[in-house]
């Protein structure tokens, strides 16, 4: 498990270094949408526990079959894709809930 968390955060770090490593665009709004659904997905992500945290890892960002999941988990291969489902649903019931949230204008206070 502590190895999959180490995977997450380089990962969360390459991604980092990349992002500040592409030649710099024009500022449009296109790019502060983009800021908004990473800071979603990164908020919803940190909504799962950190089993289902793990699996999602592996096989999405890691690349990994269920069966090489499972293995690295210790965990059975039905295991594996019954968190990655719970996982994943319950990524979208949160990126649907904050999309939901009304936003607060300039004038209205905090």
């Amino acid at each position: 498990m502590r190895a999959c968390l180490d995977l997450l955060r380089r990962d969360r770090r390459s991604a980092v270094a990349a992002t500040e490593a592409r030649e710099p665009g024009p500022a449009t709004s296109d790019a502060s949408g983009e800021v908004a659904r990473r800071d979603a997905l990164e908020r919803a992500f940190r909504r799962l526990s950190p089993e289902h945290r793990a699996v999602v890892v592996l096989t999405h960002l890691e690349d990994l079959s269920t069966r090489e999941t499972a293995a690295v988990l210790g965990i059975p291969a039905g295991t594996v894709k019954s968190r990655l489902h719970h996982a994943l649903r319950g990524l979208r019931a949160a990126l649907e809930a904050d999309a939901r949230l009304p936003t607060r204008s300039e004038g209205e206070p905090a």
